[in-house]
Formats: C-alpha cells, structure tokens, sequence
C-alpha cells in the first residue's frame, strides 16, 4: 500500500483555462485512452475483485470517508449537485464525483465547488498510475473513480457526494462499505444491455447501494421499482423513507425565498419541473439525515445555539444549506442561459435570446421534460400553473445517441404540435430542429430525420441547419420577436456540444467561470 500525502485546501482555486503540463496530457491520455464505449471485456465479478485490489494497492482511500451515495436512472446528478451545495453552505468541505461531463473532464471531480486543479490530477495520478498499467486494462470510469478517491483523501474532505455511474451494485462507487446515506432518483428503463429489459431488473442494481443499517431515501417510484427497493430495505434493515416534492424541507426552502411551488414562474428555471423540486426534496432529505445524526459541523449561525438546543442546532443548519441550495448551478439540467437585448453580435437585437439546455436522453427522461414544459415556460405575464397570459411560443433542438430508442421519443416530441395537455398552459411549438453532435455515439442526422418523419409525419420538424453552430446562431441572434426561447436537449452530448458552440458564438451570455471555457485547455479525450 502507498502513503497518500495530505494536501492543504487552497486559499482560492481559480477556474480560469491553464495551459495544460506535460505531464497532465500524459495522465490525461492515460486515463481515457481506452475509451471505446464500449462493454468492459471482464466478467462482473472479476471486475468487482479487480478494483477491490486497485484499491486496497492505494491504501484503501474510500475508507474513512464520510459518503453521500446516489444512483438512480434520471435525476442523480442534479441531487448530487444539490447535495455538495448543501453541505458547503453549511460549512463544509465536500468532494463531488459526478459523470458524465460537458466540457472538461475534470467537472467530475470536483472539491469544495471548483475542478480538480490539473496539478491534483498530476498529483495523484502519479500514485495510481502504477496500479492501473495491466494486461487488461482498467476502464475510464474505473480509473476516474479510484483518482476521485485519492483527490478526497488527499484533500481530506469531510463529505464526499459520490454519483454512481451506471447501475449501483457492481459499480466502483458502491465499493464505500458504509457510506452515511443513500439516496435513490427515479428508476426507469436504460442501458439495458448492462442492467437488463425490466424495470425490476434495473431497480435491483440500483438498490444495490443501500447497506445494513444506513438509512436511504428515495424519490417516489414505479410499482415495480419500489417493491425492489423495499424489499432490499427491509432485508438489511436499512431505514427507509419515500420523499415527494411536497417534502416540509422543499417548503421550508421556498419560504425562505419567499417563493411558492405552485407559482412556477417565481421559481429559478431549473427548479420549476416537478421531477427537479422531487430531487430537491432527496438532497434535502439526506442533507437533513446527516445533520441530525451530527455529521455536520455546524456553521456560524447553528454554533451560536446552546449545545443542549440539539433541534434547533439541525434547525439552523439546515436553513443555511436550504438557502445555498437555492443557487445550484448545475448546468444542462434545465439551464437558462439568456443575454439582454442589445448584446452579442447583432448590434442592436431587439429582443432577449433564452436558451434552456437540458441533458434529457431517454424515454423517461423526455416525457418529463415535455409534461413540464407549462411550467419551465409558463405563459407570458402569467406564471406557471395558471392559464393567464398568452401562450408562449418556443422552438426546439433536438439531438439522441444511436443506442437510444429514437422512435419513442421522437412521438412524444411530435405530439407537442397537435391536441397535447392543456392548450391553454402549454407553450406552442414553432419548430423543432434535428441536430447530431460530434460524438461518435451521436444518431446521424439523415437517420434521425428519418425516423423522426416516421414517428410524427406532421410535425414541423426541420434539418436545414447543417451544424450545430447554425441552430445555435439562429436561436441566440435574439431578432425573432415572436420566440420565447429556445430549448436544446436529446442527450449529454448534444447539450455539450451546444454550449461550446454558443461559447463561441455568444460569450457574452456565459459567466467568465463557466465549465464552456475551460474546453480549450484541455487536451482531446476522444
């Protein structure tokens, strides 16, 4: 086993780009330089006994963390991201392993808030490397996971919020024997051919993260996936609790902010979906199970209660995360990005360029952005739930990965423009514009098209933007003054490269530390 040198916090981490050492492009190039995406070539087991070993070779870094675990179909990257803002806002020093990433891939590790610097990743890859040039070799997420670890060590972190990344119960996060809390997102059907056809197949390996005696939360669920979960629950006597957004924490949050759940349009945008104040309420849920079991050390405000007020300690310690969680800023999930008039290129464009990106990639996924939409764009002057004011008028950017069924999300998507939900809440559609990103998983752009005709002949599908610059051009010009906004979703990889390219194109709608700019610092992955 290897000493894992402990690393002082920074006084401040910038997250502007750096010019990148050689070293990092080695480690880097290292790293990711088997991703084909393709299956892992060992069995399961073998697999699972493998990175027991990578670990137990770095000095076993998962031990003596104290972890938040999340895994679930749709939902756990927001719920991890709400998590780590949480936790930071009451005082405490958190690492975050999510995946996959938009622009740099060092989103996916991330300390108290900022990217892994690139001097860390250096760092503690030197320590792995040795452990992880075999035959066989280690896969990308294997090798991102055990560096996670190590960062968190090192960084001696008082929460780590880990993100499964597909499934749970063979994953390399679930390999934290004990973590403080589980939570569950919503389970549906995806990456079949790894988790299996079924709902309860899928359910099972997502349970997989709930341990002997930890309590775990999960979101509402399917018929199917529920009876997994409890089952699971009950058979290692773990505490188990069902949240909704109807959650007293989720109220608590928006009291603070003055703010109704029913009043969409008062909400930020990311929060207005009803499956994202469900999220909200798991990562409050979970938040609140470490606090009063007294795994947070309370910040300021909480400390100055009389230590024998234990209730109103928690009391206090939650309003202060309550309130950070309120600015997550977790972007591609529901993102708003908008420029004021008069900005950008255009000289003088007369009218607010919005643009909503959200990294929806499956069936579930997409029928609950497309049953949300009354509430992420509610009618002009009225707010959201309500039926006053005039409907809004949006277009879409559309792009799907060849390994997802295209068909069926393509339906739902067409039925927007016929008898759909409530016509006098629900924005109307313009146009809905096909697009295929640059990554090799990405569905071809004529074989999109194709079955999109199929699925909704009559839909107003279009295709004449060759690139996605041009789409991304023409919905942030802000000259049409008859669109509302523009909302681009259909995989990570669409949303990715979307956000690139309006980097490039309007800068001036992105904050100097957006994840869109630290790209250009980084070597190829791919």
């Amino acid at each position: 086993p290897v000493e894992l040198p402990v690393v002082e916090p920074p006084l401040k981490i910038a997250m502007v780009s750096t010019p990148a050492s050689t070293a990092y492009v080695e480690a880097v190039a290292c790293i990711f330089g088997n991703a084909n995406y393709t299956l892992n070539p060992l069995p399961q087991e073998q697999r699972w006994v493998r990175f027991t070993q990578l670990l137990a070779a770095l000095g076993d870094p998962q031990l003596g963390l104290c972890v938040v675990h999340v895994a679930g179909t749709n939902g756990k990257g927001t719920t991890s991201a709400i998590c780590d803002k949480m936790l930071r806002g009451a005082d405490a020093r958190v690492g975050l392993f999510t995946s996959p990433h938009l622009h740099s891939w060092r989103e996916r590790i991330r300390i108290d808030g900022a990217l892994v610097s690139k001097h860390e990743v250096e760092a503690a890859w030197a320590l792995l490397r040795p452990h992880v040039e075999v035959d066989v070799p280690f896969t990308p997420f294997e090798k991102l996971t055990a560096l996670a670890l190590v960062c968190f060590r090192r960084a001696k972190v008082d929460v780590a919020v880990l993100e499964t990344g597909l499934g749970g119960r063979f994953d390399c996060t679930n390999h934290v024997p004990e973590p403080a809390v589980a939570g569950l997102c919503r389970v549906g059907i995806d990456h079949v051919a790894v988790l299996g056809h079924s709902v309860r197949e899928i359910a099972w390996h997502k349970a997989g993260i709930v341990k002997r005696g930890v309590p775990a939360f999960s979101v509402s669920q399917t018929a199917d996936a529920r009876a997994v979960i409890e089952t699971t629950a009950s058979e290692l006597g773990a505490p188990l609790c069902f949240v909704s957004p109807q959650h007293p924490l989720v109220a608590r949050a928006l009291a603070l902010a003055g703010a109704d759940a029913a009043d969409a349009a008062a909400l930020p945008t990311w929060l207005r979906p009803s499956h994202q104040l469900e999220n909200f309420a798991l990562a409050a849920a979970m938040v609140h199970s470490l606090a009063e079991r007294g795994l947070l050390r309370p910040p300021a405000a909480a400390a100055a209660v009389p230590a024998g007020d234990s209730h109103e300690r928690t009391s206090e310690l939650m309003d202060a995360a309550l309130r950070a969680a309120l600015r997550t800023n977790w972007p591609g999930r529901t993102e708003l990005i908008s420029a004021p008039a008069g900005a950008g290129a255009s000289p003088t464009p007369p009218h607010v360029a919005r643009l909503i990106f959200d990294v929806a990639h499956n069936e579930d996924a997409v029928r609950a952005l497309l049953a949300n939409l009354p509430r992420i764009v509610p009618p002009t002057g009225g707010s959201g739930g309500g039926s006053t004011g005039a409907r809004a008028s949006i277009e879409l950017i559309f792009g799907a990965n060849k390994d997802k069924d295209m068909r069926v999300m393509l339906a739902m998507i067409g039925e927007l423009t016929g008898a759909r939900g409530d016509g006098a809440t629900s924005p109307c559609v313009l146009a809905i514009n096909l697009v295929s990103s640059s990554h090799p998983k990405a569905c071809p752009l004529a074989e999109l098209a194709a079955v999109a005709r199929e699925a909704a002949p009559d839909a107003p599908w279009r295709t004449e933007h060759a690139t996605m610059a041009e789409a991304l051009a023409a919905a942030a010009s802000g000259t049409r003054a008859e669109l509302h906004c523009t909302i681009v979703f259909g995989s990570v990889f669409v949303v990715a490269d979307a956000r690139a390219q309006l980097a490039v194109l309007r800068p001036d709608m992105f904050k100097e530390s957006d994840w869109a700019f630290e790209q250009a610092g980084e070597p190829p992955i791919v």
